[in-house]
């Protein structure tokens, strides 16, 4: 293998193990398509170049898109920019997504609506998604830039876009009973007060996760083939199937 057949891995808010933890399908997906993984976190120094590495994937955060006090979010966005220029593929999950969509030039803001639990999602035609289940969890959403396409949405938020050869999904597919739990464990007090202020019962997700547990990892499989069409329009991503 080429050292240049490699995927990044964004962990926000999570140590270099953790975000090995909750990208685990991601992991599963790129092992099998013949990629090498890498990992650089929030809290990791600087960022790398995005040249070197065939693919980005941007996980979730408890941390808000829209909030340029962080100064990691900034660093962030100017990161992904840069990937962008340089038409590097960037698969972006939940935060991920939105940060995505400002870098292509799009918005993020609070939502009067939250999400958490299980969602269907209408899909545009040609897209080989399904329109259930997913898995969402965020209060925020985004509306990406006009030159973005849009894949999938439901009434509370843009639920799947793409631009160029990158993919933003404002939903989990990532997610499997191990990942929930990985997330439960760091968990501040301040999270379980606005869980508990919108009624989320944490107890009843880990059992829909578990119940959906196949259908779920089905549909991460889905999302990770849809970006690699968009990857490979450009011939971003062939490691594995030449």
């Amino acid at each position: 293998m080429d050292t240049t057949d490699r995927v990044l891995i964004v962990g926000n808010d999570a140590d270099h193990n953790r975000t090995l933890i909750d990208a685990a399908t991601v992991v599963t997906c790129a092992h099998n398509d013949g990629f090498d993984i890498r990992v650089h976190t929030t809290d990791g120094g600087g960022w790398p170049e995005p040249t070197a590495f065939q693919a980005i994937v941007v996980l979730g955060s408890r941390s808000g898109a829209w909030d340029d006090s962080s100064p990691w979010i900034a660093e962030e966005l100017a990161f992904l920019q840069s990937a962008i220029e340089t038409n590097t593929p960037i698969l972006g999950i939940c935060f991920g997504a939105q940060l995505l969509a400002r870098a292509l030039g799009g918005s993020v803001e609070v939502h009067a609506e939250p999400e958490h639990g299980l969602i269907d999602i209408t899909v545009a035609s040609g897209i080989a998604l399904p329109t259930t289940p997913w898995f969402a969890m965020h209060f925020d959403r985004c509306t990406p830039p006009n030159t973005a396409t849009i894949l999938a949405r439901n009434s509370k938020a843009i639920q799947a876009f793409s631009a160029g050869t990158s993919l933003g999904v404002q939903f989990h597919p990532e997610i499997t009973p191990e990942v929930f739990s990985s997330w439960r464990e760091t968990l501040t007090n301040e999270d379980l007060r606005l869980f508990a202020a919108t009624d989320v019962d944490l107890d009843q997700l880990a059992r829909d996760i578990e119940s959906h547990r196949n259908e779920l990892v089905d549909g991460f499989t889905a999302v990770w083939n849809v970006f690699r069409q968009l990857a490979e329009s450009d011939r971003s991503l062939t490691c594995g199937r030449e």
